[in-house]
């Protein structure tokens, strides 16, 4: 809305996020803001907290799930994904 071209990745990862279509409109329109239901289908967001459920409660469910994994599945699962490219390029 102020004539500058996005930066920290706007022009370029955010295509692969979200499909050239839907970074086009954003980056046209100057529209960064949007419901949490269009950062789930875009893939800003990993999930929603409803309403009625706290974020506390939420957090702790999932510290709970990643608590029970073996410590070294969530090192080698952690040391794979640092070796993809940060372009996303060869996933």
């Amino acid at each position: 809305k102020i004539g500058l071209i996005p930066g920290a990745g706007g022009t370029q990862r955010l295509p692969r996020l979200c499909g050239v279509r839907h970074a086009l409109d954003m980056i046209v329109r100057g529209r960064i803001n949007g419901s949490a239901k269009e950062g789930l289908k875009f893939g800003f967001l990993d999930g929603v907290v409803s309403s009625k459920e706290s974020i506390f409660a939420c957090a702790l469910r999932w510290a709970n799930w990643v608590s029970v994994l073996p410590a070294n599945t969530l090192e080698s699962r952690r040391l794979c994904l640092r070796t993809v490219p940060s372009d996303g390029e060869g996933i």
